[in-house]
């Protein structure tokens, strides 16, 4: 958590010095309706409207209101009031991962649909999720990544020819190529890639077609920025690593023991 927050103020900074911008920050906050003052994660969907996944519900903000949802012993509600990560699909439906599942809310029915996820010793929390160029959800815990086959409207593993790899994902941990070809993974272990064509997993190291560095043990805080640059923390390293998703190649590489020596963090 605190290299994610590192790069997102890295990320801020870079905005800054590009626009030279004036902004202004008003502080909304559960006196104001917010579900809970603890935000997991935000989402602007096609209707301008701001979702805000938090540990205490999902809160939807229309600029001047907040309506909230909670779980609940009907169907119709969360399946945990943990909202970690959310994202829209192609029909404008918000999907949301949480501590018991995946959730989908109709815009125009208002309607719940929960969705259980393939577990491990009895880990149903989900902390990843993203809608593909094809439009597939993709979502993620801590032991395997998943997909909703469509068909039969349930999550299954993703597929691999090996032996399915432990995975250890991060929070904040999942960003598709943005070729469409795979979806990058940060994990305990370091950064992984799937392959979705040749349904493998394989973690990303030096080799002649490379410069990412080799050690790339418990990667973290995986990101994108709209210049195309993908980053990540390296917690062994101590580093933040700004790279090009389709070469591999770094573009940035920056220690944090520098920047606290200097007094940016």
């Amino acid at each position: 958590m605190k290299y994610f927050l590192i790069v997102i103020v890295i990320l801020c900074k870079q905005c800054a010095f590009a626009q030279q911008a004036d902004f202004v920050f008003n502080h909304i906050t559960q006196k104001d309706g917010l579900g809970y003052n603890l935000a997991n994660s935000f989402l602007k969907d096609s209707k301008g409207m701001l979702w805000i996944g938090t540990y205490n519900g999902l809160s939807k903000y229309d600029g001047a209101h907040f309506y909230t949802y909670h779980s609940g012993y009907g169907k119709n509600t969360l399946p945990s009031n943990s909202v970690h990560d959310l994202v829209e699909d192609e029909q404008g439906n918000i999907w949301g991962a949480t501590d018991n599942g995946v959730f989908c809310l109709n815009q125009n029915t208002g309607k719940f649909k929960n969705y259980a996820v393939p577990a491990k010793m009895g880990w149903a929390g989900v902390h990843n999720i993203l809608c593909d160029k094809k439009g597939v959800i993709w979502v993620a815990n801590y032991f395997y990544l998943c997909f909703l086959n469509a068909r039969a409207d349930s999550f299954e593993l993703a597929p691999t020819k090996k032996k399915y790899p432990e995975l250890r994902i991060r929070k904040n941990g999942m960003i598709e190529c943005p070729d469409g070809k795979g979806i990058y993974l940060a994990a305990k272990q370091g950064l992984l890639f799937y392959d979705k064509t040749l349904a493998q997993f394989e973690f990303i190291k030096r080799n002649n077609d490379s410069i990412l560095p080799a050690n790339l043990g418990g990667a973290s805080a995986l990101c994108k920025t709209t210049y195309g640059h993908y980053w990540y923390a390296d917690n062994e390293a101590k580093t933040i690593v700004g790279f090009d998703p389709i070469s591999n190649k770094v573009k940035y590489n920056i220690d944090l023991k520098e920047l606290e020596k200097m007094g940016d963090i």
